[in-house]
């Protein structure tokens, strides 16, 4: 199956604003770093709701992601915000198990009990 080469562009988008994400929270500016993974979020449900990918591509898309949303929740639990962390991880585990989601979730139960 041949990918839409606009397909290919918005998910190339999306690891792009993963990996700057990831530059930024190296440098501990979670803010910038959250705003770069929610980009990669939209971008990457802009593609899945296509609905043209299948197989090994959509696997690969949805675990771009989850990266993202765990991403995310990384940066929130960094800013101490307990609500946005739970969303994210819930996103995550909408589609099943997940050792981070779970992990940082509990992260999360932790510090509110």
């Amino acid at each position: 199956m041949k990918v839409p080469d606009e397909l290919l562009e918005l998910v190339e988008e999306a690891e792009g604003a993963m990996a700057q994400g990831n530059t930024n929270f190296m440098g501990s500016d979670y803010s910038a770093a959250s705003l770069q993974y929610k980009h990669g979020c939209t971008l990457v449900d802009r593609v899945l709701k296509k609905g043209v990918l299948s197989g090994a591509d959509k696997t690969a898309v949805q675990e771009l992601k989850d990266a993202c949303h765990l991403n995310l929740a990384n940066c929130q639990l960094k800013l101490e915000d307990w609500a946005a962390v739970a969303l994210e991880c819930d996103v995550v585990l909408e589609h099943g198990a997940n050792r981070k989601a779970l992990f940082r979730r509990g992260q999360v139960n932790l510090t509110l009990t």
